[in-house]
């Protein structure tokens, strides 16, 4: 009777051990989505602080920059998403630093939409 108890609660073991390596992965895999989630409506919100900034004329503020130095900050600043796919960002910058005159905010939003629309189409 002792063998046949130690049978059978050893067939219940495994598809119980089964049962939570599965549902381990699975919060896993619901906390990198709702991280995502957290970070799109991030960037949701810096788009509108954004635009609402554009529209605000006194909000604007334009300086003399370099864009070769606001690139490289952009690239430090870009989201995770890339690093964690394995994306990685090469930059060729031009050897004669364009200078501007631009709100530095505003164009590092638009380059890291690029980065962004970028990066979308490799991460599934």
């Amino acid at each position: 009777m002792g063998a046949f108890t130690a049978s059978i609660a050893h067939q219940i073991n495994q598809p119980l051990a089964s049962i939570v390596a599965n549902s381990g992965a699975a919060a896993r895999w619901l906390f990198a989505a709702v991280e995502r989630i957290g970070e799109n409506a991030n960037r949701a919100g810096q788009v509108l602080r954004g635009l609402q900034a554009m529209f605000k004329k006194s909000n604007s503020k334009k300086s003399p920059l370099v864009l070769n130095t606001l690139i490289k900050d952009t690239l430090q600043l870009a989201p995770g998403a890339p690093p964690k796919h394995k994306i990685s960002f090469t930059d060729e910058l031009s050897h004669h630093p364009l200078k501007v005159v631009a709100d530095p905010t505003q164009l590092q939003q638009v380059f890291i939409n690029l980065i962004l629309n970028a990066t979308r189409r490799w991460i599934p």
